[in-house]
């Protein structure tokens, strides 16, 4: 009995807190998509559901856990740069009628908590790309456990995927509406994805400066979050890149005779070559979008201005992400930035990242220290060229086993420069 009032209190604080119930959801054909995952059946009788059984253990079970779907995943997922991920639950009623059958995601507040919507891969997380989701005041977005309707999410997907990568909705963010908790039988969350059809996606490489781009986090005050990392590549200004598209995936049947290059995002093609390489200097600092449009000798053409957000009906072959660089003006020395994020969590936090910076073709080397001066772990010994990196630490020791909590030093060589930092560790 306490643990039902306690569940109708906070929900009814939930809806208090929400200013939209939003219907974003959309009738799918899941002829064309395949399953996922399918979730653990929460499931009671109907005795037991006029007391809650079933909706109980559905609000507080996790209905999609860390999921691995790497299986699922395809190189056109790695070229395109994300995956869409149609969510669906499945209502059993035993009092009601169809209509009634209705569950809600709730927004991913991003607040590193249990509501969150992202993914990690290779123990590295990442964003939901979809802003629609993303809202600190608990919007509501809703559907119906009948017809087959479903809400879709886009993640991110890294190019190369080695071990996993693991899907999590958050502990609460799936939910039957509150007059449903007591007259379904079952609740089951199931996970879908489009059988991509894409023969050719442009994929854009850069192969000089060296870069691999570096991991930054912002400080949001309005919301007092500190946001997942995001990977920027940074160009110098007045230096001169080389762009490449020539790992763009192509099933085609045909070779790519054309490759239209637009580098600053303004649907302007600046060159086209026939070659996959191109050179490009920019003058001026801020931020950009390269496009790339390849096509083949069969006359099939394909350019990466796809969106962040997914089309309503969950396209087969969507386009793929733009590739985004920041030009700016580059540090003249060697320089570590503060690790995010800080204080490191060892039971919350996969890993903490640290972002460099060399000027000069130089010889690294980055560690972990305790107070006493004992090196506890070298994360990169080695020569490195210019540009900007990221490199990251689990909070193991070279031994393998977790750092207690406490205060570390982070300590940063690099030819004649010696940066020693601290960072706090805890649990």
């Amino acid at each position: 009995m306490k643990k039902n009032i306690l569940l109708l209190i906070i929900i009814s604080f939930s809806f208090l807190m929400s200013e939209t119930v939003l219907m974003t959801s959309y009738i799918g054909d899941f002829n064309n998509k395949k399953l996922v995952y399918e979730g653990k059946k929460y499931t009671c009788s109907a005795t037991e559901a006029s007391n809650y059984k079933a909706g109980l253990d559905f609000y507080y079970g996790t209905p999609i856990p860390w999921v691995d779907i790497s299986d699922y995943l395809t190189e056109q997922n790695n070229a395109l740069g994300f995956v869409d991920i149609m969510v669906t639950v499945i209502i059993t009623n035993v009092y009601f009628t169809n209509y009634e059958k209705q569950w809600r995601i709730y927004a991913d507040d991003d607040r590193r908590r249990e509501y969150d919507l992202q993914v990690s891969s290779d123990n590295t997380l990442y964003e939901l790309l979809d802003p629609t989701y993303k809202k600190l005041t608990y919007d509501q977005y809703n559907a119906y456990g009948y017809s087959k309707q479903f809400i879709t999410l886009r993640f991110y997907v890294p190019r190369k995927i080695n071990y996993d990568y693991k899907v999590y909705l958050g502990r609460y963010n799936l939910r039957a509406l509150t007059y449903n908790l007591n007259k379904a039988s079952l609740f089951q969350a199931k996970l879908y994805s489009p059988i991509l059809t894409n023969v050719l996606i442009p994929v854009v490489d850069i192969v000089y400066p060296e870069t691999k781009g570096i991991f930054k986090s912002e400080y949001d005050e309005t919301r007092n979050i500190l946001t997942l990392p995001e990977r920027h590549i940074y160009i110098g200004l007045g230096n001169p890149v080389k762009f490449s598209g020539s790992n763009s995936y192509n099933q085609s049947g045909s070779e790519i005779i054309s490759y239209k290059w637009d580098f600053d995002g303004d649907n302007v093609v600046d060159t086209t070559t026939v070659l996959p390489a191109v050179e490009h200097i920019y003058h001026t600092k801020g931020t950009y979008k390269v496009y790339l449009e390849v096509e083949t000798a069969s006359g099939i053409t394909a350019k990466n201005n796809g969106s962040k957000t997914p089309s309503s009906l969950c396209d087969s072959a969507p386009k793929a992400l733009p590739f985004e660089i920041e030009v700016i003006d580059l540090p003249k020395e060697n320089i570590i930035y503060d690790p995010v994020p800080s204080p490191f969590v060892l039971e919350k936090d996969i890993e903490i990242t640290f972002n460099y910076f060399l000027a000069s073709d130089v010889h690294v080397k980055i560690r972990i220290m305790s107070l006493t001066g004992h090196t506890i772990k070298i994360l990169k010994d080695s020569d490195s060229m210019q540009g900007y990196y990221t490199i990251t630490w689990d909070g193991k020791t070279i031994n393998d086993n977790l750092v207690g909590e406490g205060l570390y030093y982070y300590v940063f060589e690099s030819g004649s420069t010696k940066t020693i930092k601290k960072i706090k560790i805890i649990r």
